[in-house]
């Protein structure tokens, strides 16, 4: 579980006015009360002391707002911020969760939530650095696309041929990876993540796309991914996904 200092984009030296008042420049002020709540939606019920927002002066300034629970268990932190032409998007910078909370469908939960909260606030698009154990895996499953989907198809290749390579999958197996790669499909993420080794019984059941994006065999893989909230068939699509 990452530690608090290690936060991007927190500045935990603003004073919390003025901190609120210039998110108030890239959310607009009845915006912000929607946030906590959304946010608190979707986390375990536990007791929480820490909420701040924050702000990323940077090139476009970034408004966080983070949340962690007293014992440090659960924590979460998601940016706000206006790109060049006045496009409103939302960033999910971080979530984590002791194991006591794991597999217990708090991330699908926390996910719904974030994308309620961004469709009520007009966003055009969530975006998320997908790594960190399963989260690479978790966020190919609930439907997201790369925004370098030819940079992404040449790392997961490597990915594969390595597997391939290193004999923890068949020849038959890369390959069946690999035609996921062959097309324009620019669900392939979604579709890579759902792959299973044919011709096996349930209890062996062997998920390929965990073992190819998660860092269960060969280490960490890490992409820059993104929901688009603009397209309506695409976004039914995702939501769909997340009430499974």
């Amino acid at each position: 579980m990452a530690e608090r200092q290690n936060w991007p984009h927190l500045n935990t030296g603003m004073k919390p006015q003025e901190a609120l008042q210039q998110a108030s420049v890239v959310l607009l002020d009845a915006q912000i009360d929607l946030v906590l709540p959304a946010v608190m939606k979707g986390l375990p019920n536990t007791l929480y002391s820490t909420f701040e927002w924050g702000v990323y002066r940077g090139v476009p300034p970034v408004a966080t707002f983070s949340v962690q629970a007293n014992d440090e268990s659960v924590f979460a932190s998601v940016g706000f911020y206006r790109t060049g032409d006045g496009a409103f998007m939302v960033r999910a910078d971080l979530l984590g969760f002791e194991k006591r909370w794991q597999r217990n469908g708090y991330g699908s939960d926390y996910a719904r939530s974030l994308l309620d909260l961004s469709v009520s606030l007009g966003a055009s698009r969530i975006t998320t650095q997908a790594n960190i154990d399963i989260g690479s895996y978790a966020w190919a499953r609930m439907g997201a696309r790369p925004a370098d989907p030819e940079a992404v198809k040449i790392s997961l290749l490597e990915r594969i041929n390595t597997l391939s390579d290193e004999k923890y999958w068949t020849a038959d197996e890369g390959a069946q990876m690999r035609r996921c790669l062959e097309n324009d499909d620019p669900d392939f993420m979604y579709q890579l993540a759902s792959q299973i080794a044919p011709d096996r019984a349930p209890q062996f059941e062997k998920r390929l796309g965990f073992e190819l994006l998660s860092d269960c065999l060969i280490g960490q893989f890490a992409w820059e991914a993104y929901w688009d909230l603009t397209e309506s068939a695409y976004l039914e699509s995702v939501k769909a996904r997340l009430r499974r």
